[in-house]
């Protein structure tokens, strides 16, 4: 079977979250891998009284080796940007996207802090940018030292390739990891065989044109009256998102009511956020049968695994 195996991770980490993208080929083609960063709300609220340790380890960090192509950086907070260079020593990363920093007084700025590291490029984003990498297209808009990715297929369509999508939630001590190992799927059929999953199927449906398999990570995004900016940016894929990271981890006063118009009718839609999201944020996220809130405490996974098989 010609099929290209992808994981998608989203991890709550201490004071943050992530999000982590693997595409794998047969034949021993090469990989994909792709990291979004951001800090939680608390860690926003807190930032300037911090007198904390260093926040918690990802498993992207405990699995040196595994080079990253991108790093998204969702904002420019010192838990993040401590994250991001731990994760830059430990695996290494080939290009990371950040948010332009609005204090260039002092001459130091993320953007310098991180071309000190060898063998990365850095790109501040200051408006929109769109990437392509193989079968996934990436979408980087800016929100004031915020950025919102978007993240989903290209190139592979239900007239030419089928959808295989799980989807399940890992507790800690499961070990998830975020990498895909064509040639050793034991981490795949672990829990297909021994877990409660869910399978997507109606992205398969051939006369809409594309699978509803799209991410969209907020962050600390603070979007509320932006939503119509985010929308607009996305009109071309709006209809594609199926998984939403809410912002600032499901705060009321970072929702836009426009991420309760994502997403294809009758595709089950997940909005993902920390354990200390808003009640009232969650109402407006599951407000229909095809909708629901999962939130994710430190420590915990929500993967979304399967393959793209042509036809």
């Amino acid at each position: 079977m010609n099929a290209k195996y992808y994981r998608f991770l989203y991890q709550s980490a201490q004071r943050g979250m992530c999000f982590s993208a693997c595409l794998a080929k047969e034949a021993g083609e090469p990989q994909f891998y792709a990291m979004y960063l951001g800090a939680s709300a608390q860690t926003e609220d807190a930032a300037s009284e911090r007198k904390e340790g260093p926040a918690g380890r990802t498993r992207m960090e405990e699995h040196p080796g595994a080079r990253l192509q991108i790093l998204v950086l969702g904002d420019l907070l010192e838990d993040t940007l401590a994250r991001a260079e731990r994760i830059i020593q430990t695996t290494g990363a080939d290009t990371v996207y950040m948010p332009r920093s609005e204090n260039r007084k002092d001459g130091e700025t993320p953007a310098s802090r991180f071309g000190k590291l060898k063998g990365t490029h850095v790109v501040e984003v200051e408006h929109t940018l769109k990437l392509q990498a193989g079968e996934i297209c990436l979408r980087l808009i800016s929100f004031k030292e915020k950025l919102v990715m978007y993240l989903g297929s290209t190139e592979v369509t239900p007239n030419t390739h089928e959808c295989v999508m799980y989807v399940k939630g890992a507790a800690e001590d499961m070990n998830c990891s975020p990498l895909v190992d064509v040639g050793n799927l034991n981490c795949e059929m672990r829990c297909l065989l021994c877990q409660d999953v869910t399978q997507c199927k109606k992205q398969n449906r051939s006369r809409d044109g594309f699978f509803a398999d799209g991410h969209l990570l907020t962050g600390t995004a603070k979007l509320g009256p932006q939503g119509q900016k985010l929308r607009e940016s996305l009109k071309d894929v709006w209809e594609r998102i199926r998984f939403v990271w809410m912002p600032c981890g499901g705060k009321q006063a970072a929702w836009a009511d426009e991420l309760s118009e994502t997403g294809t009718l009758g595709c089950r839609q997940y909005f993902l956020g920390a354990k200390s999201a808003d009640a009232e944020v969650m109402q407006k996220a599951a407000k229909s049968v095809y909708r629901g809130a999962v939130l994710i405490g430190d420590g915990e996974s929500f993967c979304i695994s399967g393959c793209y098989a042509e036809r």
